[in-house]
């Protein structure tokens, strides 16, 4: 079933279109976590004071 699925998506978008859309998420994810962490470091900082 999952290879199935796979294989439609690598023929919908193509091999680069693919790449390009998990790049993108990987990137994404890595923007989320930099500022879930500059929000807590906010916290922190204020609960010290």
């Amino acid at each position: 079933m999952q290879m199935q699925r796979d294989a439609g998506l690598v023929r919908a978008l193509g091999p680069l279109g693919l790449a390009a859309s998990i790049v993108s998420m990987m990137v994404g994810a890595g923007n989320l976590a930099a500022v879930v962490h500059l929000l807590q470091s906010r916290v922190v900082a204020r609960s010290a004071t």
